[in-house]
């Protein structure tokens, strides 16, 4: 979605500044970077949850960012979808993509996101072999 909304604007194929598009996606790709990167990391040392996570801790910084920048964010996608342009790239990018969820659901994925990993740390805290010195540090 991030790719073609900038091509389009840059364009002037639908009715949205780079400043607003801005707003709407400059989170989205260093967040997908942090979950391949993260995703990644688990997959190889999968026996090591909680240095993993402490590795990976900084990087989560950008959540931080993200929901603070979260109602601006969607009020300009408000505002935007009303170019029918924009609809209309919007409904040929979710089939172009079959399967993966539309512009809105991508906005509110990673707040819903924060939810899970604030659940996943307190599993791990709570684990009786966790209890070291690095858990506790998390």
């Amino acid at each position: 979605y991030v790719r073609p909304l900038e091509d389009e604007a840059s364009v002037g194929g639908i009715e949205a500044t780079d400043e607003q598009i801005g707003t709407i996606c400059q989170y989205l790709i260093p967040i997908q970077r942090l979950h391949s990167l993260l995703l990644n990391e688990l997959t190889r040392n999968a026996t090591n949850i909680v240095e993993t996570l402490t590795k990976f801790v900084t990087g989560f910084e950008v959540y931080c960012d993200y929901c603070l920048e979260f109602e601006p964010c969607l009020r300009t996608f408000q505002t935007i979808k009303k170019d029918p342009n924009f609809m209309s790239l919007m409904i040929s990018q979710q089939k172009l993509l079959k399967g993966h969820p539309g512009m809105i659901s991508l906005l509110t994925l990673p707040l819903r996101r924060v939810d899970s990993y604030i659940k996943i740390v307190k599993a791990i805290l709570s684990a009786p072999d966790t209890h070291d010195e690095e858990a506790q540090m998390m």
